[in-house]
């Protein structure tokens, strides 16, 4: 059982709650694998929450980024390990996490890449681990040792 899991456990009814969405959003999406954990380790890099960031890398690895582009999130726009969906998307989170909404400019190119029911995946994602990183960070939930 991870720390967060130990930590919500006092809430056993909202841990089983979260759980099915959790999953749902990570099981039950037309959303690429890999998108979707590009989003992800964004949120987790632009909160600074190394537990998310830990947590997700692994995932990431096997929806097939690689090493590299990990570690280059926050200099995506200047990178050449992305392409302009991948940035899009990184864009798009960025936007979401910092701003709590995106320019009209990001949704737009977002648009050209993802279907209609893509944006609204993605866009509750973001916003799922929006919320995610700050019950950690509230909770100071450290990774297991």
């Amino acid at each position: 059982m991870n720390n967060l899991t130990r930590a919500l456990a006092h809430v056993p009814q909202i841990l089983e709650d979260r759980f099915v969405y959790s999953r749902s959003l990570r099981k039950n999406t037309l959303l690429d694998p890999r998108y979707r954990e590009l989003a992800i380790l964004t949120v987790g890099k632009i909160t600074r929450a190394p537990y998310e960031v830990h947590h997700h890398t692994g995932p990431a690895l096997k929806a097939g980024l690689s090493q590299a582009q990990i570690e280059a999130i926050e200099g995506f726009e200047t990178s050449d390990l992305f392409d302009d969906r991948e940035r899009a998307i990184i864009r798009f989170a960025t936007e979401l996490t910092r701003d709590v909404s995106c320019r009209d400019e990001t949704w737009a190119a977002l648009s050209r890449f993802l279907s209609v029911p893509e944006l609204v995946e993605l866009t509750l994602l973001v916003g799922w681990y929006n919320q995610t990183v700050r019950v950690l960070a509230a909770l100071q939930i450290d990774i297991e040792a």
